[in-house]
């Protein structure tokens, strides 16, 4: 949780999404996650939350394995492909 902060302190892209990200959350009224993949975890580094009663959001800093998060699925799966990619190419 220490190198989610210091990411979060040290990165101006949070300040610089975020009025992107309160016009998909007013457009769209759902949750909007700004995150980075470090080693096999997501990294939350914006939350916009949906104004829905019934919802489920990260909180800003925190870490979740990116396998199990809708948010981490593309990071994961996009790393599955370009290993195999690279398995392909020594084989």
């Amino acid at each position: 949780m220490e190198m989610a902060f210091l990411v979060l302190q040290s990165n101006d892209l949070p300040r610089l999404a975020r009025p992107f990200m309160d016009q998909l959350a007013a457009e769209h009224r759902e949750t909007v996650d700004l995150a980075v993949l470090e080693g096999a975890d997501v990294v939350y580094l914006q939350v916009v939350e949906s104004p829905q009663r019934v919802k489920l959001a990260a909180a800003p800093g925190q870490r979740l394995p990116a396998f199990c998060t809708a948010t981490g699925k593309p990071f994961w799966l996009l790393g599955r492909k370009n290993r195999c990619k690279t398995s392909s190419i020594r084989a």
